[in-house]
């Protein structure tokens, strides 16, 4: 069975993020992994020899009681599943050390679908740029990422956008979304970002893309360009004029959209709570 690996670090942004995961779960007949990475504090005993307690519980059997707890929330949501959709089961894991090299362990046992993780407020994107736990899962992880923003309105997702620079590499990420897209039912744009002053691709390469993307069977897949200046801020502007749910990247070393969307400015125009799928360049499966 398929799983949903769910992060949480029992903040109010990985809350959201694992009830939209709950309501995906339904339709990729999928269960969850509800996983909480820690790293342990020293237990000090006191002058009666008893552990140094936070509260009443050591930090572990603290995290063990949150993720009790979200677990419960999401088991309400899963009971209400339509009739006729799948009903996903709950598993809760725990793990000591590093997010990154734990959610690829998990990748490496498990048949994981996909990573999902919140984000707080603002742009999953930049998140994606500046949060160091989000940076780390999608360095290691061989499965695609889900980032889910906090406040977002996304409950199910009908538009997709997929931003490419015509690699050949990102057609690894339109075959995935082609086989998800025949379960989710949305449909894709996939949308070429080409900055003035920036190397344009060989006339081959552009050929052979277009001929690749011929092949892919998406019922209502099209394809738009921007170029010019400031593309960053004419992808956000697409991407609130067309009412995208999910913005997807290709990701991988020395990645065009690493640099696209590294500066401050950039960070700033694209604070719009739209999830965003990171898939990687050497995805297994």
């Amino acid at each position: 069975m398929k799983k949903l690996l769910v992060l949480t670090n029992f903040s109010d942004e990985a809350a959201e993020a694992a009830k939209f995961a709950a309501v995906l779960c339904q339709q990729l007949k999928a269960d969850i992994i509800l996983y909480n990475s820690f790293l342990s504090q020293p237990v000090m005993p006191d002058l009666s020899g008893s552990a140094w307690m936070v509260g009443e519980l050591a930090p572990v059997q603290e995290y063990q009681q949150e993720l009790s707890k979200l677990s419960h929330e999401l088991a309400s949501i899963v009971l209400k599943t339509p009739p006729g959709l799948h009903q996903p089961k709950i598993h809760e894991e725990e793990g000591e050390g590093s997010l990154g090299l734990n959610v690829k362990e998990i990748n490496n046992k498990d048949e994981i679908e996909m990573v999902v993780m919140g984000a707080p407020q603002g742009s999953g994107l930049e998140h994606f740029l500046s949060g160091s736990d989000t940076a780390s899962v999608i360095d290691h992880s061989t499965r695609p990422v889900m980032i889910y923003p906090q406040g977002s309105n996304v409950k199910n997702l009908h538009k997709v956008v997929f931003a490419t620079d015509f690699n050949a590499a990102d057609l690894i990420a339109l075959n995935y979304l082609e086989k998800l897209s025949h379960v989710v039912k949305f449909q894709v744009t996939v949308v070429h970002v080409n900055e003035f002053g920036e190397a344009h691709l060989p006339l081959e390469s552009e050929k052979s893309f277009f001929n690749q993307l011929k092949k892919i069977d998406m019922p209502g897949l099209t394809y738009e360009s921007i170029r010019g200046k400031d593309t960053v801020e004419r992808l956000a502007n697409y991407l609130g004029n067309s009412k995208a749910d999910l913005l997807v990247l290709m990701h991988r070393k020395r990645s065009f959209f690493k640099e696209l969307f590294g500066s401050s400015t950039t960070k700033t125009m694209m604070k719009r709570a739209i999830p965003l799928l990171v898939i990687p360049s050497d995805m297994k499966g």
